[in-house]
Parts: structure tokens; sequence; C-alpha cells
């Protein structure tokens, strides 16, 4: 299944639901909305929930979105995981890089 966002805007802040595979085939289009997102208010918030596939280049999308937060002064925090992200971010030790559910 292709990569799906549904985003969503509260005010100043972003929520972005994912579904769909989040992989090295979308990795570029996920980073561009990922950054546009988080230009465009002042935090996002990702809801995972519907991802049914993270390899490396999708998480690094993430952190990517992660870092460009933190020098912008700006929040990022997951609000929802599915079975595949819990798997990758327990892997890679990952939790404490995002605020969010454990």
């Amino acid at each position: 299944m292709a990569m799906h966002v549904d985003k969503q805007r509260d005010g100043r802040r972003t929520q972005l639901r994912l579904a769909g595979e989040l992989t090295i085939y979308d990795a570029q289009t996920l980073q561009q909305t990922l950054l546009a997102a988080l230009a465009e208010s002042d935090g996002v918030e990702l809801d995972l929930a519907g991802v049914t596939e993270l390899d490396t280049a999708g998480f690094q999308q993430l952190y990517l979105l992660q870092r460009e937060s933190h020098a912008a002064a700006k929040r990022v925090s997951i609000c929802a995981h599915s079975a595949a992200t819990r798997e990758v971010f327990e892997l890679l030790r990952a939790d404490a890089l995002f605020d969010g559910p454990a």
C-alpha cells in the first residue's frame, strides 16, 4: 500500500496522519511533506497508527523532522504507533527521541 498523508491544522499546530508504507520508495515525498508541515506551524503531531511498513529510509525522514524541529525551537510528537512503527522504534531504541506514547 502506497504512502498516504492526511493533514489537519489546529491553530498553529499540524497533525499528520500517516498510513501505508513509509519506505525508500516514498522517502523524498515524505521528507517534503514533513518539512512543509513543520515550516507552516509551531509543531507537528504524528499519528503513525496506519503505517504498515517502516524501513530505515522512512525512519530517517522522521528523525530529520525531529532534528529540524529542535533547530527551529518547535515540537514534534507522536500520538499513536502501529505495530510496524513500534517494532522499528524498539529496535533502534528511538522512543526517547520523540515525545509521545511508549
